[in-house]
């Protein structure tokens, strides 16, 4: 099976594990039986030789790996080698092996792409757009109406051969999640000799569509949860909800700060309550999330949160003008941590923090900053006398155009009672 290897898994926004499913076979057939009309569509939007429409007999290999998260994700190869991955609701990547040159490793192979170009740049990433386009996605969302990177393959070191294709990027503006994770919003490959699209992927979670390929209520009777025999099943735990609410309801100030629109503290009938281990997730009406873990409020996240959460269209609304400056940015912050009383160990934030800003999203603005303070701390004595390294971090993400803060997400081992502090405001493991 051939998978891009840009694929990576999209960043998780939910303080709840998944469980694992396993796919019956009647779930399988559902899947392939649904996903087979839009390989069709997508085959003879982009004039890929294959008789259309695809039945059965044309699949080479299936494969539907689901959780609770991801009810819809499957993998499938045609006879031609041609593959379709499928996730959240959507197409997410198509690759012609045998056509393409993302996937090639072998010199022998290399040889037969040599040609010459008959396309421009220009002309390439007209068709690049077009093209998704013409799948369904919207090109502002998927900051493809922005300006792409081009690049040209130089794998032949003598220069008397060529490779005509155009390998097309649009960057997500957000900073890498991961180090070194390079992800493109949306990433085109265009075959400049033949004229056509060699291979696609989008991997920009606006695109993520709310309804699945399969009913929902066919789902649960076609797919088993997979337990472990040998762990026994977590019993459910009752959660006291006024607890959780009245640590929410210390913090009256911080309320404004965040900019809900709902009166505080909020009501048991405005909020759902979830827990996994140690921290108790809070969701309050209108999908404003609160993490708290051992009595102290740890994070939040806003609905139309930048750096915390995934993406969702219309990417307008993060659109805005800067109405604040990084210094008024870092002092927002500043205030807001010392509210949640995590200042009285200013150990992290006695320096000058980073501060992380949006790629250019075109001629658009994303006015959000992301203030971070790290420290690393003496290393405390864990199990079998080894030592194991402590850090505390902070991060808070501020919109610079409504003047409030989006999310944030803290570890303080002394406020959190996982280390105590000396007379002297040291902390100590």
């Amino acid at each position: 099976m051939v998978i891009s290897p840009r694929r990576k898994m999209p960043m998780i926004d939910s303080f709840v594990r998944p469980e694992l499913l396993h796919a019956t076979i009647e779930y399988s057939n559902a899947l392939l039986i649904a996903v087979l009309p839009l390989v069709s569509d997508c085959c003879q939007k982009l004039n890929i030789p294959i008789a259309t429409p695809i039945k059965a007999q044309q699949v080479r290999s299936f494969a539907c790996p689901v959780s609770e998260r991801n009810l819809d994700n499957c993998c499938l190869v045609l006879t031609n080698w041609c593959s379709f991955t499928f996730h959240q609701g959507m197409m997410d990547t198509f690759a012609d092996a045998r056509n393409g040159i993302l996937h090639i490793d072998d010199n022998r192979e290399r040889s037969r792409h040599y040609g010459s170009f008959k396309m421009t740049r220009d002309q390439a990433v007209v068709m690049a757009r077009e093209a998704l386009a013409r799948m369904g996605f919207s090109l502002e969302d998927i900051f493809a109406d922005c300006e792409p990177t081009v690049t040209i393959p130089h794998w032949d070191m003598d220069g008397t051969n060529v490779l005509p294709f155009y390998e097309i990027e649009w960057a997500d503006p957000r900073e890498p999640v991961f180090p070194g994770d390079t992800r493109p919003a949306a990433s085109v490959e265009v075959d400049a000799q033949r004229q056509r699209i060699t291979d696609w992927e989008v991997g920009c979670s606006t695109a993520w569509k709310d309804s699945l390929l399969v009913p929902p209520e066919s789902i649960k009777r076609m797919t088993e949860e997979v337990r472990d025999p040998n762990i026994a099943a977590k019993p459910i735990l009752w959660i006291n909800t006024n607890v959780l609410l009245s640590i929410l309801a210390r913090f009256p100030e911080c309320e404004k700060m965040l900019g809900i629109p709902i009166a505080w503290p909020p009501r048991v009938n405005e909020t759902k309550f979830t827990k996994e281990d140690d921290i108790y997730d809070i969701r309050v009406r209108g999908g404003y999330d609160f993490g708290v873990v051992s009595g102290v409020l740890r994070g939040y996240i806003a609905p139309d949160s930048f750096y915390r959460r995934t993406l969702r269209a219309p990417v307008r609304r993060y659109w805005g003008d800067w109405n604040m400056s990084e210094n008024e940015a870092i002092e927002m912050a500043r205030q807001f941590l010392d509210k949640l009383h995590y200042w009285s160990h200013p150990c992290i934030y006695d320096r000058r923090p980073v501060v992380k800003k949006p790629r250019k999203a075109g001629s658009h603005t994303i006015a959000r900053y992301e203030v971070e303070w790290e420290n690393e701390l003496p290393p405390r004595e864990g199990p079998l006398g080894r030592y194991i390294p402590v850090t505390e971090w902070a991060g808070v993400e501020i919109d610079a155009s409504a003047r409030c803060v989006k999310s944030f997400s803290v570890y303080c081992p002394a406020v959190m009672g996982h280390v105590s502090t000396s007379s002297d405001g040291r902390t100590q493991p």
